[in-house]
């Protein structure tokens, strides 16, 4: 019969093993961290390209950002990437700190405001037009949350 001891030292790695499987961790940290690094900068280049896209559907006197023939609050979730555009530095962002994208964010976010019942519920219309009542829009509201957390201090 083996005693603990032999069974535990048997079942644990020597030395030079547990230098390998501490440098093969150590390995496989640093090449996620640098596939997230790399996509995080793809990430923020493509949404910077797409910045002018974005706005080609933004009505500077409403402030809305209209999908479809008729505007719904839904247009306006386009505040959020902007606002990460606004508020990121990379190299080749133009939009950093850019007061005219602060100004259309800030306006998108008043047309919110003025779309909403007293019980701050938007009228929910399709992009075909046709008016399916008033709805509390969760997904509106966080990236407007969101949007507001990102620029208030630049309001």
């Amino acid at each position: 019969m083996h005693s603990l001891n032999s069974r535990i030292s048997r079942s644990t790695p020597s030395h030079p093993t547990k230098i390998l499987l501490f440098l093969a961790v150590l390995l496989l940290t640093k090449t996620a961290l640098a596939e997230s690094l790399l996509f995080k900068k793809r990430m923020l280049g493509e949404l910077v390209e797409r910045v002018p896209e974005v706005m080609k559907g933004y009505d500077s006197k409403t402030g809305h950002f209209m999908s479809g023939r008729a505007w719904d609050q839904r247009g306006q979730r386009h505040m959020y990437p902007l606002a990460i555009a606004y508020s990121t530095k990379t190299e080749n962002n133009p939009y950093y700190r850019d007061p005219k994208l602060l100004g259309v964010i800030v306006k998108a976010g008043d047309a919110l405001v003025e779309a909403q019942d007293e019980q701050g519920r938007w009228l929910f219309t399709k992009s075909d037009g046709s008016v399916w009542g008033r709805r509390w829009q969760e997904w509106t509201y966080s990236r407007w949350v969101d949007t507001f957390e990102i620029i208030r201090d630049d309001m």
